[in-house]
């Protein structure tokens, strides 16, 4: 029997329809206390990454995907990298 061979998982991307499907599924409360954390520190720790999604009851992947999309738009409009965090 001929074993089906899986493709290997593409690279995380955070393209802007993830993040705007994402968004459908937080809450505008969900939304403000992620971007009050954000506002305190840009990069957040995987300890507080876990602790936010404990406290809004969402899974941990949502808030890190939410925080690199959050992260990337930021450097866009500081006109730095999206990636490198250098100047472009």
């Amino acid at each position: 029997m001929m074993k089906s061979a899986t493709a290997p998982a593409a690279p995380a991307t955070y393209s802007l329809a993830a993040s705007l499907a994402l968004s459908c599924r937080l809450s505008p409360e969900q939304e403000a206390v992620l971007e009050a954390s954000f506002q305190r520190a840009k990069n957040v720790d995987p300890v507080e990454m876990e602790l936010l999604a404990a406290e809004m009851g969402v899974p941990e992947g949502d808030v890190q995907t939410w925080f690199t999309a959050r992260l990337s738009q930021w450097r866009k409009e500081q006109g730095l990298g999206a990636n490198l965090g250098g100047l472009v």
